[in-house]
């Protein structure tokens, strides 16, 4: 190869992507023989502002888990207006965080922010090896998370047109039962 050829720069298109931080490093499963399979998860800590409940899987032993954090006001539920609210955050902030969640993805990782009733819900599932990671960047996402006004714009129609589809479908239920 001749020498300027070593030291030419790469251009950005050939450059190699950066390590993907939730690729699992351990996916070793700490199995119990003879061990009779739990239907429902225990209950390990409450408090009266959070619960924790734990369930090892010892039916297939696979080294997933899944996280999930759940926000509750009673206000998001206050009307119409402050549940759109909600569901255009929880919308935004899934785009915000798509860059992150692709590489996660691609390592057999998922990363989920939900609105239902109530509650926005943040969950992470996955090889459990790496979830805390998911967990701690989609947090330090949200604490970092600001709205971008051009997808604001995109969003907010899209979350007025499934409004209006559930208010419609909402009515023709009603109506039908009458």
């Amino acid at each position: 190869m001749p020498p300027q050829a070593k030291s030419a720069p790469i251009p950005d298109e050939l450059a190699l992507p950066r390590p993907n931080d939730f690729i699992p490093q351990n996916v070793d499963v700490k199995k119990v023989e003879g061990a009779e399979p739990k239907e429902v998860p225990a209950l390990i800590a409450d408090t009266p502002v959070s619960q924790l409940w734990w369930k090892k899987d010892d039916r297939f032993w696979v080294p997933r888990a899944n996280f999930w954090v759940g926000m509750r006001s009673p206000l998001l539920d206050a009307s119409p207006l402050n549940a759109a609210t909600a569901r255009l955050f929880t919308d935004l902030f899934r785009d915000f965080m798509s860059e992150e969640t692709y590489a996660a993805e691609l390592a057999g990782l998922k990363v989920s922010v939900m609105y239902s009733g109530g509650n926005i819900i943040l969950s992470t599932s996955g090889y459990n090896d790496r979830l805390g990671v998911l967990m701690k960047t989609a947090v330090e996402k949200l604490k970092a998370f600001k709205i971008d006004p051009e997808r604001f714009e995109l969003l907010k129609d899209d979350v007025r047109a499934r409004s209006a589809l559930a208010e419609a479908c909402s009515g023709a239920t009603i109506l039908t039962r009458r």
